[in-house]
């Protein structure tokens, strides 16, 4: 995972609206720090497989994975 796919990561779990899945936050932020869906793809199924193997929420997840704790 790449610098911006990390920070991707930390800003969609920091800026995620109330009630709001932590997917949409993560594709509302990816396209706003211009990735592409292809990235959004790859990055939540790294995500995902974590969530499950660890069974820890989403968020927990993308912030282990942000910072590299994997």
């Amino acid at each position: 995972m790449n610098a911006a796919e990390r920070y991707a990561l930390k800003e969609a779990v920091a800026k995620r609206r109330k009630d709001e899945p932590f997917e949409k936050a993560l594709g509302r932020t990816m396209r706003t720090l211009g990735h592409d869906y292809e990235a959004y793809i790859q990055v939540i199924a790294r995500v995902r497989e974590l969530a499950k193997s660890r069974k820890i929420a989403l968020d927990e997840a993308a912030l282990a994975l942000a910072s590299e704790e994997v």
